[in-house]
């Protein structure tokens, strides 16, 4: 058999063993660069995400004259303030979270292109792999993957 064709057999076997596979041909075939950006947009969303719903209780805080207690959320804002040297005000809240959820557009629209470009990458790297397996062993693909019609007039 293929060697190709053995990274790409996730017929039967155990769901871990399947998931291993997986992450095997995965990693394989998209560049570690990729895969390291993803995971750093991925996480710098995930952290303007949070910066700016825990800056909402401040903000709403302020908003609200009829608050006659700062209230916890306010508390900790204006502790995280005064240990950067910053007091708490209503423009500085505002600036913070409009930055913050500015900065989590700029972050999701680049992971975004990046888990496209990933999954392209794959796509393309699955279907190299199936193709030149299709190429090379043809009665030892069809049964095992079935394949289309359509697909065998086109590779064969």
């Amino acid at each position: 058999m293929l060697g190709a064709l053995a990274l790409m057999n996730f017929s039967g076997g155990h769901s871990i063993g399947l998931l291993a596979s997986f992450v095997r041909l995965f990693t394989g075939s998209v560049s570690r660069r990729q895969q390291i950006s993803g995971v750093i947009l991925v996480i710098g969303a995930s952290l303007t995400e949070g910066v700016s719903i825990s800056l909402l209780g401040p903000l709403l805080a302020f908003m609200d004259e009829r608050t006659s207690s700062a209230g916890p959320a306010r508390n900790v804002a204006s502790r995280l303030l005064h240990a950067v040297g910053l007091n708490l005000s209503l423009p500085l809240i505002l600036a913070i979270f409009v930055s913050a959820v500015l900065g989590r557009a700029l972050f999701v629209r680049k992971r975004d292109m990046v888990t496209i470009d990933l999954r392209l990458s794959f796509i393309d790297t699955v279907q190299q792999l199936l193709h030149r397996a299709v190429k090379t062993e043809p009665q030892a693909v069809s049964p095992r993957v079935g394949l289309s019609p359509l697909f065998w007039a086109l590779t064969t």
